[in-house]
């Protein structure tokens, strides 16, 4: 039996409570059997720690707490920290259908080195909850540097191509 790549995916969070544990769950439901869960967090203060910890029983998390630089400071640091042959970064406020990692693992299979897909927004706040879907076309260099971003949390790429080009940018906001 061929061994599956190993996945790894990083989650920034600052004060997310409400949220995190919804990102959590949809990490570790997924249908694909080799994935590691790194969570990142810049010093919560309200309950996001213990939210995080009380995922601590899902072996395949493992997870820091410290003050950091902001968002993509973080993003860095679990990345540095990621083993997988194959990386991701989700928010700590967006969700993975059960079966996106297992896809973006079928779609890397092909020989490229970045995958991305399709993207489903829930609308909140005001008046009535919504929801959007948000289609992207094939890649195209020029489109996607001129016109376009990639939906953040439905790209997945080789940990070669991270080695390649480097870390995130710290000086975004």
């Amino acid at each position: 039996m061929k061994r599956l790549p190993l996945v790894s995916v990083v989650t920034p969070v600052l004060n997310r409570r409400a949220l995190i544990e919804r990102c959590l769950r949809s990490v570790s439901a997924q249908s694909y059997g080799a994935i590691e869960h790194i969570v990142v967090d810049g010093g919560s203060t309200d309950g996001t720690v213990d939210a995080i910890a009380s995922f601590q029983s899902d072996k395949d998390l493992r997870w820091i707490s410290r003050a950091d630089g902001g968002m993509y400071e973080a993003v860095n640091r679990g990345l540095s920290m990621a083993r997988g042959e194959i990386v991701a970064y989700i928010n700590s406020d967006d969700v993975y259908l059960p079966w996106s990692v297992e896809a973006a693992v079928e779609g890397l299979r092909n020989g490229v080195d970045l995958v991305f897909g399709d993207l489903g927004v829930l609308i909140r706040g005001t008046g009535r909850p919504g929801f959007s879907l948000q289609f992207y076309p094939r890649f195209d260099l020029r489109y996607y540097t001129y016109e376009a971003t990639l939906a953040q949390p439905t790209v997945f790429f080789r940990r070669g191509l991270l080695d390649a080009l480097g870390p995130f940018d710290t000086s975004y906001g």
